[in-house]
């Protein structure tokens, strides 16, 4: 009884191994691609937020229109309009292809994501 447990044990251990293995090789092995984030809005309307690429955290203060160009797998993002009314839109380019176009209609801010893995992208965009 002792011995299977140890062998049913050492079976888990080996699986969850394998697939940590195979999680950490295929997120790495997707290349980063330019992502750009197109931020428009009413001339000279002042936002706030951030933006996350590949884990490292950015924080932005700017004035609309405003485009900010990276290199990343991986991207997650949230702007806030400072004041004013209008619309206020944050588009998401990767290459010259927009995945996604959200405006803030009625709410201050937008936020967002862009994830790739191996053979699979997925991005989402959403007022709030």
């Amino acid at each position: 009884m002792k011995k299977r447990s140890i062998i049913i044990g050492l079976l888990l251990l080996a699986l969850i191994a394998i697939w940590v293995i195979l999680h950490t090789f295929s997120s790495s092995s997707v290349a980063a691609r330019p992502v750009s984030l197109v931020i428009t809005g009413p001339d000279g309307q002042r936002f706030t937020g951030s933006y996350v690429a590949d884990g490292v955290t950015n924080s932005v203060s700017a004035v609309v229109p405003a485009t900010i160009s990276l290199q990343a797998r991986e991207v997650s993002y949230e702007f806030k309009r400072e004041g004013g009314d209008g619309e206020f839109r944050v588009a998401l380019f990767v290459g010259d292809l927009c995945r996604t176009s959200t405006t803030s209609h009625e709410q201050p801010g937008v936020r967002g994501e862009l994830r790739y893995a191996a053979g699979r992208e997925s991005y989402w965009a959403a007022g709030f």
